[in-house]
């Protein structure tokens, strides 16, 4: 009893101190104000409903797309006979190359000759263009060829590759010769190398086109073996291991390991294949235009095909220097209309669900990701527009009921918890979707090769990693200059447009009021965002040029950073300004019924603005869409041959006509999807309506890019990427900016402080960050990057390859151990010692002889 009185005294004296701690900071920092408990008690209990919700969407409603689909493997019925081309070397005169341009190129016809992987367009011999005499200068081709620098020559690097364009060079070459000598070349070189090579001429005649196939398997083994290509086990080699594993399972991928050819003969030395098999025995198989499969998908044979071109010449800086038309990797029709069926023509389907899978096996994994993160964000979306829409109406009703006040303070303080945990959780849930996607493609160990990027500009010079070898370097000095230099020049940008801005302000800025409201200044607002938004993004792919970077990654990142830097001023600081700066310079504008409100007057500019801006964008996509279709039916108008008949393109030769997405194209897309998510982080505790604008215009952007992709635009390069790359950092920083926005909000513009003084709306608004960093923090304890399905996918792929160490020993995964480890390699030597260990008969021998290792 003693010992019990004491313990209580003591739990009582702590509580005394805590209640006095309490009050004293209540009194220091929040000035003695109290918030009012039935506005708390009432936002706590639309948090744990709203929590309820989210559990229930995840849990039942929720498809996360990492199912395997039947479309990315499927046979393909509708093949043709491979035909290997046969290139004409011509080093006769003009017109006699003519004339054998007339005898050996074909019409194109779909039914007699496979689909491609890459299709180069030259220009048509026969066509003047006249520019044959121009004078083509050095530096024009050291551009071009990608490891000629000033110390050298293109006869020095690439004699024997390119003899007709070194034997063209020399003296005073003309871009006519040139222009002959560089297409007869680069089709010998990829004939050379093993690629089928066939030529066609346009049905007008204008154009040649040049079908660049990978089919034949033992090239493909070749070039997959060379370059320690990472290909996926069949199942069917798991199963004969002795290991049982769901094959719906989206855990049970099996490992991918470098590709070598010597692992069949071992698999029947071990006992688990028979005599004869073939290494489509022991790869994952693609089916689809090659008969019989691949152990490459299309966009690898793709990536393939681009890497050994880039190893030489620059194709791009050959198009801009007129030397070819085009290029550009080739849909394959079956392929598309599959895609189309189960994918294209899904415009009512409500679960956006995305077959993740079968995207990366055709345009390869950064297109993935970004269906892959636009579906995941619609359904997110879908997740909390609803409720938004709820606490809309009580905003709406707070107009009307006795207890206004209450319910308006209720459900903004309500509405902001549940935007802070909506966002910190979705946020914590697509990393780990994103991590899953990047181990079962096995990104994550081998990320494509750091190289130079084609357009990158500079002298050959003593690499920094080894001294005996050479690579093109630029001088630092110069680099960072370029970087100041367009850095200013973003910072002028943002200058002026906030200037703009602040004349829209002094002009067009009127009383919020149902007579004096004018819509006419917001849409103009509106159409100020869009110019400078048209008017900016050229200017910074232009200075991204300048800075010459060294990667693609680079490159890329450095452009995303800067349209963002622009646009997020471009198209937040209007908003910005009503909510932290107007109120404390001209005050807050009359709204009948409220008085001076800037809530209520950002509430209908946010949403008048991003109607306008929504509309702006589907006429965008409208425009666009019809821009497009325009131009392919006027491009695409059959032809009248020279007996009077008419000639449509073929499917190959259409593709040429359609909208192209490079870099550019792909970060406006994607910019366009972050800022509308960043008005619903950085606004939506003010309004929450505009999370159903965000979500409009992220089902109009996933169901406008879907239709691009199946049925107008070129098949984009399928490059590698781990993630969604700088996007997720952006998404990072205004997920944490929208927390702080929240505080902010709450505290200068929200009911529950109306009345407080100032100390208490800072303290209040420190400790809402401080809070919700804290659920940041505890978000990314419960929700770690690997998920349980994550994990269970790495375990269940190192056991496989861990049996496989041991079925083969030291010769499992590749008969070079250039592309291993240190760490794989203690691990094969183990595993073969180990391996004698137990075969041996003396083991004390052999253990001194080998077990030391």
């Amino acid at each position: 009893e003693k010992e019990a009185h004491r313990y209580q005294t003591v739990l009582q004296g702590a509580v005394a101190t805590a209640e006095v701690a309490y009050d004293s900071l209540r009194r220091v920092y929040f000035a003695g104000w109290r918030p009012d408990a039935d506005v708390v008690a009432g936002a706590g209990c639309c948090v744990l409903l709203f929590l309820v919700w989210m559990f229930a969407f995840y849990e039942f409603l929720y498809d996360d797309d990492r199912a395997e689909d039947s479309g990315g493997a499927g046979p393909d019925k509708r093949r043709s006979v491979i035909v290997r081309a046969r290139t004409d070397e011509a080093s006769s005169p003009q017109s006699e190359v003519a004339r054998k341009w007339a005898r050996n190129t074909t019409k194109q016809d779909d039914e007699a000759y496979l689909t491609p992987d890459v299709m180069m367009v030259f220009h048509h011999p026969t066509v003047q263009l006249g520019d044959e005499d121009q004078r083509v200068t050095p530096e024009e081709l050291q551009r071009i060829f990608c490891h000629v620098g000033a110390a050298s020559t293109v006869a020095q690097e690439y004699g024997a590759c390119f003899p007709r364009v070194t034997a063209a060079a020399q003296g005073e070459p003309t871009m006519g010769g040139l222009r002959h000598a560089f297409f007869l070349d680069v089709c010998e070189y990829l004939a050379g190398v093993g690629m089928e090579v066939k030529v066609f001429s346009s049905v007008d005649d204008d154009e040649v086109f040049v079908r660049v196939s990978l089919r034949d398997e033992g090239i493909i083994v070749h070039h997959a073996e060379r370059q320690h290509w990472q290909c996926q086990l069949r199942k069917e080699i798991v199963a004969l291991m002795g290991i049982h594993q769901d094959p719906q399972d989206p855990a049970s991928s099996p490992p991918y390991v470098p590709f070598n050819k010597g692992m069949v003969q071992q698999l029947v030395n071990a006992g688990l294949l028979q005599e004869g098999s073939e290494v489509m025995d022991v790869y994952r198989t693609f089916h689809g235009v090659i008969p019989g499969g691949s152990i490459l998908c299309a966009a690898d044979r793709i990536r393939i095909i681009l890497r050994q071109i880039s190893q030489h010449i620059d194709i791009d800086e050959a198009e801009i220097q007129g030397l070819m038309v085009d290029w550009f990797p080739v849909h394959s029709r079956t392929r598309v209309e599959d895609l189309r069926a189960v994918w294209g023509e899904a415009w009512h389907d409500p679960t956006f669900h995305q077959p993740i899978q079968t995207i990366n096996q055709y345009f390869g994994p950064r297109v993935a990701f970004f269906f892959a993160w636009t579906g995941f964000y619609c359904k997110a979306l879908t997740c909390l527009a609803i409720p938004a829409v709820l606490f809309v109406a009580l905003m709406a009703a707070s107009l009307y009921l006795a207890e206004g006040p209450l319910a308006l303070g209720i459900a903004e303080v309500g509405f902001a918890t549940c935007l802070l945990v909506w966002a910190v959780v979705t946020l914590r849930l697509w990393v780990r979707q994103q991590e899953f996607f990047i181990k079962d493609w096995d990104w994550q160990l081998h990320p494509e090769s750091e190289g130079h990027r084609p357009g990158y500009v500079g002298e050959m010079r003593v690499s920094e990693v080894n001294d005996l070898e050479q690579e093109k370097r630029y001088p630092p000095e110069q680099a960072a200059l370029w970087w100041s230099f367009s850095t200013g020049v973003t910072i002028l940008f943002c200058l002026v447009d906030l200037i703009c801005i602040g004349i829209w302000v002094a002009v067009f800025q009127v009383s919020v009021t149902a007579q004096g409201f004018d819509i006419a200044a917001f849409v103009m607002l509106a159409v100020i965002i869009k110019v400078f938004e048209v008017v900016y993004i050229p200017v910074a792919v232009y200075l991204n040029e300048l800075e010459n970077h060294r990667t693609e990654e680079a490159h890329t990142n450095a452009l995303v950073w800067k349209i963002f830097a622009f646009q997020a001023i471009n198209y937040y600081a209007p908003f910005f300004y009503v909510i932290l700066v107007q109120p404390h310079s001209t005050g807050c504008p009359e709204v009948v019924g409220f008085g001076a409100d800037c809530v209520m007057a950002i509430r209908m500019e946010l949403i008048v603005t991003l109607l306008a801006l929504i509309v702006l964008r589907i006429v965008e996509v409208g425009l666009h869409f019809w821009y497009i279709r325009w131009q392919l039916e006027s491009e695409l108008a059959k032809v009248e041959t020279a007996d009077g008949k008419e000639v449509a393109r073929s499917y190959m030769e259409e593709q040429g006509k359609y909208y192209e997405v490079r870099d550019k194209e792909s970060i406006e897309l994607h910019m366009q999807l972050l800022l509308s998510l960043g008005f619903v982080l950085l606004f939506g505790s003010v309004i929450p309506i505009v999370s159903v604008f965000a979500l409009v215009m992220f089902v109009t952007t996933l169901r406008s890019a879907v239709y691009m992709h199946t049925h107008l635009m070129k098949r984009p390069i399928p490059r590698r990427a781990l993630g969604i790359g700088p996007w997720q950092h952006l998404v990072v920083g205004l997920t944490v900016a929208g927390i702080l926005m929240g505080g902010l909000t709450l505290s200068f513009h929200g009911v529950l402080l109306r009345d407080a003084p100032t100390v208490a709306r800072v303290s209040f608004c420190l400790a809402w960050f401080a809070g919700g960093l804290a659920v940041f923090a505890v978000a990314t304890l419960l929700l770690p990057s690997e998920d349980p399905t994550t994990a269970l996918l790495v375990r269940r792929r190192a056991y496989v390859e861990s049996r496989l160490h041991t079925k083969l020993g030291t010769a499992m995964l590749t008969s070079r151990k250039d592309g291993l480890s240190p760490a794989q390699r203690r691990v094969l030597r183990v595993a073969s010692a180990a391996k004698a260990l137990r075969q041996a008969e003396n083991w004390g021998v052999l253990a001194e002889e080998r077990w030391g290792e």
